[in-house]
């Protein structure tokens, strides 16, 4: 028979699983409320884009990185991927596209569930090597090296080096492109170490988990637009051996 003490021990016990049990499941509720979008909220999206002179499309498909929509996207047979509620135009002078992509991984919600990640992009004058720049974790060694076969790359600022972690192909390219104001501008800007950059062809790209907002439009483009204004001129020179040796691979 169970005493005193052992009872009370398992009622506190059970009593704790009980609350997080159920504020796992709150939890996951209030998430897919708030990650969620209603069709007047796609409204709002599609009429701000027409007002900006954008275009929309609800869904655009993607063939080695160039996206086509409408009858034309019939005529590709190999696509990368389906990109949703993509919108492209001009923001500050450069060419952008936004849009969402969605997966459904293995998850605890059941095999039902989507995961849906927005890309902001903003095409680059050049072509680059990949590079990513984003906070430091403690796994992003390993990873590149043993995973995705990059260099990591420290500038030895340690303002910048203590926050973020910059993986690359081509080490010259990185600390060229972050040489100057870059690395500065990313160091003292607050919006910095929640938004991962990409550098990748001739894209410079972030990305987050959730739908796509309007409110979130203009803040992205104009991080991006920020941080391509400090992209040093002297990366394209880097870049273009990396470029052409790309392009005779892809002939």
């Amino acid at each position: 028979m169970i005493d005193g003490f052992w009872a009370t021990l398992i009622e506190i016990g059970f009593f704790l699983f009980m609350v997080s049990f159920f504020g796992f499941v709150g939890w996951t509720m209030w998430s897919s409320r708030k990650d969620g979008r209603n069709a007047e909220q796609l409204k709002e999206l599609i009429r701000f884009a027409q007002q900006r002179g954008w275009a929309y499309a609800d869904v655009a498909r993607s063939k080695r990185g160039r996206y086509f929509t409408g009858k034309v996207a019939e005529r590709v047979f190999v696509y990368d991927f389906g990109a949703y509620d993509f919108i492209t135009g001009t923001f500050r002078g450069r060419t952008f596209r936004c849009f969402e992509l969605r997966s459904r991984p293995a998850s605890p919600d059941g095999p039902e569930s989507t995961k849906i990640t927005v890309t902001f992009e903003l095409e680059l004058p050049m072509a680059v090597p990949l590079t990513t720049i984003k906070r430091r974790r403690p796994l992003d060694t390993v990873g590149a090296r043993f995973f995705a076969n990059d260099k990591v790359v420290e500038l030895g600022l340690p303002v910048f080096d203590k926050t973020f972690r910059v993986m690359t192909e081509d080490e010259d390219f990185a600390r060229h492109a972050l040489s100057g104001a870059l690395a500065q501008f990313l160091a003292t800007d607050p919006r910095a170490p929640s938004e991962p950059l990409l550098l990748s062809r001739n894209v410079l790209s972030t990305t987050y988990t959730g739908r796509l907002r309007v409110e979130q439009v203009d803040a992205k483009l104009n991080y991006l637009s920020d941080v391509l204004d400090r992209l040093p001129a002297q990366s394209r020179r880097v870049a273009e051996p990396h470029a052409a040796t790309r392009s005779g691979q892809d002939s």
